[in-house]
């Protein structure tokens, strides 16, 4: 549902999505991932509801300044997590997918853009705050606030962007581990004629590693993983071309509407 009003502008939507459970971990079978740990299958597992609500809201402070907020709700009950427990008759740790959990997922993001030469130079910085639930063997929680900015040039076809985002963390309700990312940094500039479009872009110059931890009480681990070329130290240069059928000319423009979508950058997180 979305709602227009003055200098408002309001969004709101719910969804409900079935997840179904691997047929794979549903057989009963074992097999052993390594000399420490074994799978074994769950023929009681079954599917689950996830249920997800938004609501995103601009206010046109002035014709330079633009206010905006962002809040998503998750709640999974019943979802499927991995449960790690130690079987002294295998002499091994034993992983299975499990369900009886519960998973909750608060996200909040308010902050501004302000056009400093209008329709030629902005800048936007948002607040985010984070909260996240996992009810499984225990009580999983992590609140965590960061940040993001960018800044935006439009001049004659051309367009350049650079945005930063501090590091985050997170939980994985699957797993039950903390989820740790970094520094996001990403460079672009495009230009455009006629309908030709040249893009060039740049995401994290330096080495973007992730960690991720886990600890139930007694099976622990901890890993750092970095794909170079892919989280860190990516870019691409995209050329792109337009083409018009038939004999009839069409104009394209960009009329001037309201972007009720625009604070959802950091959904990903």
């Amino acid at each position: 549902m979305s709602y227009l009003k003055g200098k408002h502008a309001l969004s709101l939507s719910l969804t409900a999505m079935s997840t179904e459970a691997s047929n794979a971990n549903r057989t009963g079978d074992e097999y052993r991932i390594n000399e420490y740990e074994v799978f074994v299958g769950n023929p009681k597992l079954k599917d689950y509801m996830s249920y997800n609500s938004t609501v995103d809201h601009t206010f046109d402070i002035s014709p330079r300044l633009q206010w905006f907020n962002y809040a998503a709700l998750k709640v999974c009950p019943d979802f499927t997590y991995m449960q790690i427990n130690h079987d002294a008759g295998r002499g091994a740790f034993v992983r299975q997918n499990v369900n009886n959990g519960t998973y909750w997922n608060a996200h909040l993001e308010t902050g501004a853009k302000y056009y400093i030469i209008p329709k030629l130079l902005d800048i936007m910085g948002i607040a985010i705050f984070n909260h996240s639930k996992s009810s499984a063997w225990t009580d999983i929680c992590e609140n965590r606030i960061y940040f993001s900015i960018s800044s935006q040039l439009l001049y004659k076809g051309w367009r350049a962007l650079v945005s930063y985002m501090t590091p985050s963390k997170g939980v994985n309700p699957t797993l039950g581990n903390y989820i740790k990312s970094p520094h996001r940094l990403r460079l672009t500039i495009a230009y455009s004629i006629n309908d030709w479009n040249i893009e060039a872009e740049y995401t994290n110059p330096f080495r973007a590693a992730t960690r991720t931890e886990f600890d139930n009480g007694e099976y622990a681990t901890c890993s750092t993983s970095r794909t170079p070329l892919v989280t860190d130290n990516y870019g691409h240069i995209r050329v792109s071309y337009r083409f018009n059928f038939g004999k009839k000319k069409h104009k394209f423009s960009n009329p001037d509407t309201q972007d009720i979508n625009q604070t959802s950058i950091s959904k990903e997180n």
